[in-house]
């Protein structure tokens, strides 16, 4: 049953959401440009820009919603033991967005890809 609302909620959007195809803002990588995070930010802008000119969605997952949630109700298994780290963004307007970042156990490699 928890699987079927989360699919209904993924296809028609959370309550006090943006519908996924009514959303007007242009995919983009949206961070401080000054301040003790910015050098930080434009690297990540500029690795995510690259990556976005080669995205092409999933054409049956049609909401933000049902992307996040739906590899983790597929395996769970897979996710369980993982031990990932929050990093927070500020965006120009004073918005904070949150993404979690999981390392392999030897750390952080500059000169492997990062999946965000």
């Amino acid at each position: 049953m928890t699987g079927i609302l989360f699919l209904v909620a993924g296809i028609r959007g959370l309550p006090g959401g943006s519908a996924f195809l009514e959303v007007k803002t242009e995919a983009g990588f949206y961070a401080a440009k000054r301040g003790q995070n910015a050098k930080r930010n434009e690297g990540i802008r500029q690795a995510f820009e690259v990556w976005l000119k080669s995205f092409v969605p999933c054409p049956w997952q049609l909401s933000g919603e049902l992307c996040t949630i739906l590899p983790y109700l597929l395996n769970r298994k897979r996710f369980s033991n993982l031990q990932y780290e929050r990093c927070w963004l500020d965006a120009e307007d004073g918005e904070r967005f949150a993404f979690d970042c999981v390392f392999p156990d030897t750390g952080f490699d500059p000169d492997a890809p990062v999946v965000v």
